[in-house]
């Protein structure tokens, strides 16, 4: 929410500046000095840079509050939401809030502050305080110590609800600041609608704002129902945001699962690729099995044709052997006949013989005829024989 104030002033004193979105609309209106005041060095370095040509700006480092032992800074990753109190009910509001450090500052009182700074006493001054958690105690020790008079203005950001641990709320914040004399109201911004703004006048300011009170009452009214707009959006934003996140939770499940299951098929695809690899080797030894079982068939059909020759040919021979013993046996069978034949006339020759033998008182010339007809026969018969 850009700074604007119905009431003039002369200077400021900003705690929690963060990265100083009002600095052009202090220096707009010609507040001198204007003191930022922040806990977290880097948010210093870069107030520093961003009005090193400000003359009438001062930027100071220091952890204001009116606690005595050392605090922690809970830097965030929003330095606009920095504190000095840990804001866990802020991290439920802010989702993407996060925690970046948790690291230990020495505290500086309120007073000591003003002291060292040498504020000024006359002028209209505005206190600015964005110190979630330490608000009610600053102005409670300022106006023990009669210092919060130098400040008839303030301004200062805090949680409808309690966002923060030891923090007041904005209720608490209001009675406190009508107790120290002060009347207040809350300005709402469309920006942030869980932390509106109250602003706070007192004494002659106050008379001053009486009117602008009236202008902004109708103005809160009509702002209470932009906020209860966007109070609505915001719930609903939230369930939405809650419905992606769950939903981007199944997507991650569903991712690991189908990242399993690529896994699991890409295994598979290896596994069927190497069957497939030693398939085609084995189609191509069968393949080469094939052609060498082929060409042995062929061998075995010429080895086929050649002994069907063969055996043709011996069945001829065989044929041709079953005629000649046909014929041999006849031959044999007529030998057979005309031994029998040889043997009668031998054994007639024989009883022939055994006359003649009986009669060797023959004469000579008789027994040498037959001598010569026994020869004649011999021959006959072994001519016969070998025939």
């Amino acid at each position: 929410m850009e700074f604007t104030l119905s009431v003039p002033v002369t200077h400021v004193l900003h705690i929690g500046a963060g990265c100083g979105v009002d600095v052009d609309g202090y220096t707009t209106a010609g507040l001198d000095p204007v003191v930022l005041v922040d806990a977290d060095p880097e948010v210093v370095a870069h107030l520093q840079t961003r009005t090193g040509g400000l003359s009438a700006v001062r930027v100071v480092q220091a952890a204001v509050s009116t606690r005595k032992d050392a605090q922690l800074l809970f830097r965030t990753n929003f330095s606009e939401l920095n504190s000095l109190s840990r804001p866990d009910q802020l991290r439920e509001l802010f989702p993407g809030l996060t925690i970046l450090a948790e690291e230990p500052v020495e505290p500086v009182s309120p007073l000591q502050l003003l002291d060292e700074l040498q504020f000024p006493q006359d002028g209209v001054g505005l206190l600015v305080l964005e110190a979630p958690g330490e608000t009610t105690g600053i102005l409670a020790a300022l106006a023990e110590a009669g210092r919060l008079t130098q400040f008839p203005v303030i301004r200062i950001q805090e949680g409808v609800e309690l966002l923060h641990d030891g923090a007041s709320g904005l209720a608490a914040i209001c009675v406190q600041l009508r107790a120290f004399g002060y009347d207040s109201w809350v300005e709402g911004d469309a920006a942030d609608p869980d932390r509106p703004y109250v602003v706070a006048y007192r004494g002659s300011a106050g008379a001053d704002a009486e009117k602008r009170v009236a202008e902004l009452e109708a103005e809160t009214v009509q702002q209470a129902q932009e906020l209860k707009r966007a109070a609505t959006a915001r719930d609903s934003a939230r369930s939405e945001a809650e419905s992606l996140v769950a939903r981007v939770a199944e997507l991650e499940a569903e991712t690991v699962q189908q990242a399993q299951e690529l896994e699991r098929a890409a295994t598979v695809r290896d596994s069927a690729r190497s069957e497939a690899e030693s398939l085609v080797a084995r189609v191509a030894e069968l393949e080469a099995e094939t052609v060498q079982q082929a060409q042995e068939l062929e061998r075995a059909a010429t080895a086929r044709d050649s002994a069907r020759s063969e055996a043709e040919s011996l069945v001829a021979r065989v044929a041709e052997l079953e005629a000649e013993t046909v014929q041999q046996a006849q031959e044999l069978e007529r030998a057979a006949s005309a031994r029998s034949r040889a043997e009668a006339e031998v054994e007639k020759l024989a009883a022939q013989v055994a006359e003649l033998e009986q009669s060797t008182r023959m004469g000579q010339g008789e027994l040498k005829r037959a001598e010569g007809q026994i020869g004649l026969i011999k021959e006959l018969l072994l001519y016969g024989a070998r025939s």
